[in-house]
């Protein structure tokens, strides 16, 4: 009986750890799928553009740097997509949450780029948008 305790508790020990690892790297492959959205907006210059998603980008880190699901983005996935959309699909996205709108000072304080907090799932919205380039 003190051989089957000792053996039978080990046993039990090593597939608790089993697990529990194999749900760590499951959280971690979800993790990597993590991904943050840009938009900056068509009708403006090159110059301008790469200077608002380098703004919008700053602003996301200055944001949401305490946020766990951030925190997360940055040390397991750090994918970001950055598309160039139209007016109408600038204003689209607006009604999506966890999001900043960067505005230009140079342009009028126009509203020119758009920055949403990483996540995992996106809306087909997204999805459908034009990479910059």
């Amino acid at each position: 009986p003190e051989y089957l305790k000792k053996h039978a508790s080990t046993a039990i020990s090593e597939i608790v750890n089993a697990a529990v690892e194999d749900a760590k790297s499951a959280r971690i492959e979800a993790m990597n799928e993590l991904k943050m959205y840009i938009l900056v907006r068509s009708d403006i210059g090159l110059g301008h553009q790469v200077n608002c998603v380098a703004h919008a980008a700053a602003s996301a880190i200055l944001t949401w740097d305490k946020d766990e699901t951030f925190e997360n983005w940055k040390n397991y996935s750090f994918r970001k997509v950055t598309c160039s959309v139209t007016r109408g699909q600038f204003e689209e996205a607006k009604q999506y949450s966890d999001r900043l709108i960067i505005s230009e000072d140079v342009l009028n304080d126009t509203e020119v780029a758009m920055v949403f907090k990483p996540r995992e799932d996106w809306p087909e919205f997204f999805k459908k948008l034009r990479l910059l380039g």
